[in-house]
C-alpha cells in the first residue's frame, strides 16, 4: 500500500515551491488567477499535510474574486483542520459574511478569538501580506461586521 502524501522530501519540496507562486498572485491581487493552480494542487496532493493551506487561500481566492459561495466549501475544511489558525477562520468568516449567514458568521468569529491567543496580532500580519488596499478593507470589514474587534 503506497503513503497517502509523498514521503520524498524532494517531491514535497517541490509542490511547496509550486504552490508559492500561486500565493504570490493572491496576494498581489490577482485572485482570479489562484484558483486553478490551488485547485490543481489539492486535486493532485488531496492528503498533503498542508491542504489547510491550499484550502485557505483556495477560500480566498475565491472570496476576493466574488466567488462567495465556492469559497464556503474551502474555508469550511480548512478551519476544521486547523482552528488553532486565525487566518483559516478569516476566510470562513468572511464568506459568510457576505453570504448573508450572519449568526454563523458571528460564532466563526468568537471561535477564531477563542482558538487564537494571539489572534489580532497573527491575522492583522496576515492581512497585511495583501498588497491591494481594497482587498484589506474588503476582508476588514467582512470581520468587523461578524463582530471582530480588531484594531489593525
Amino acid at each position: 500500500m503506497t503513503a497517502p502524501f509523498p514521503r520524498d522530501e524532494s517531491l514535497k519540496n517541490a509542490l511547496a515551491k509550486r504552490v508559492v507562486p500561486h500565493m504570490s498572485r493572491l496576494f498581489l491581487g490577482r485572485a482570479g488567477q489562484a484558483i486553478e493552480p490551488f485547485q490543481r494542487g489539492l486535486r493532485l496532493s488531496p492528503h498533503d499535510p498542508l491542504a489547510f493551506l491550499w484550502l485557505h487561500f483556495l477560500a480566498f481566492a475565491h472570496f476576493l474574486t466574488g466567488e462567495y459561495e465556492e469559497s464556503l466549501q474551502p474555508a469550511l475544511n480548512a478551519a476544521a483542520k486547523r482552528p488553532d489558525l486565525p487566518s483559516t477562520h478569516c476566510a470562513l468568516v468572511c464568506c459568510l459574511v457576505e453570504l448573508g449567514r450572519q449568526r454563523e458568521a458571528e460564532q466563526a468569529a468568537a471561535e477564531m478569538q477563542r482558538n487564537s491567543s494571539e489572534g489580532q496580532e497573527e491575522l492583522g500580519e496576515f492581512v497585511s501580506r495583501f498588497v491591494n488596499p481594497e482587498q484589506r478593507e474588503q476582508i476588514r470589514t467582512s470581520l468587523r461586521k461578524a463582530g471582530w474587534q480588531g484594531n489593525w
